[in-house]
């Protein structure tokens, strides 16, 4: 199977009490020259936040703690780094990219943020941030070393380390401007 191409469809809600934009993407490609129609091979999820909207940045980091324990990580992670941010901006948290079990390849994983990370430029958006973990399908509790595989793939698409530990998953930030 070689996939030269995805199609990314966006979705976005807006959610007024959290001031944020949920952001969905199914993913398709066509698998096969016969093909008349793209097959469905996974889902991107993604949270908007238009930084100018906040009062304060901690404002941001309260939206993102009523979200999840990983986007509070990201957020915090951004606000108290010693990454330089321009006053306010557009900030994008890719939360996952799915694929299903038989599409899965780092080279497919890739061409997916690169198309998101296009999509973002165009979208006017300032910054991307992301936890480099491995995926959720391939997380086991048992696991004793801890390994990040994901921090060469974002690294070779331009992103910089601004957080984490050896021990604790590295944030990640990917600067459009």
């Amino acid at each position: 199977m070689d996939i030269d191409h995805v199609y990314i469809e966006y979705t976005q809600e807006f959610e007024k009490e959290l001031n944020i934009v949920h952001g969905f993407g199914s993913i398709s490609a066509f698998i096969d020259d016969e093909a008349e129609e793209p097959t469905d091979i996974g889902s991107i999820m993604y949270n908007f936040y238009n930084m100018f909207s906040f009062k304060r940045a901690n404002d941001a980091l309260i939206s993102a703690d009523a979200l999840s324990d990983d986007e509070a990580y990201i957020m915090s992670t951004l606000l108290y780094s010693d990454f330089e941010f321009e006053d306010g901006g557009a900030i994008i948290t890719l939360d996952r990219i799915v694929l299903e079990e038989q599409y899965q390849s780092a080279k497919l994983e890739r061409m997916i943020l690169e198309e998101f990370l296009e999509y973002c430029s165009y979208m006017m958006v300032d910054y991307v941030a992301v936890i480099a973990s491995k995926p959720l399908n391939e997380r086991k509790k048992s696991d004793k070393i801890v390994e990040f595989p994901q921090q060469k793939m974002y690294e070779a698409c331009d992103f910089i380390t601004v957080g984490g530990s050896e021990k604790h998953n590295p944030v990640m930030i990917r600067n459009l401007l």
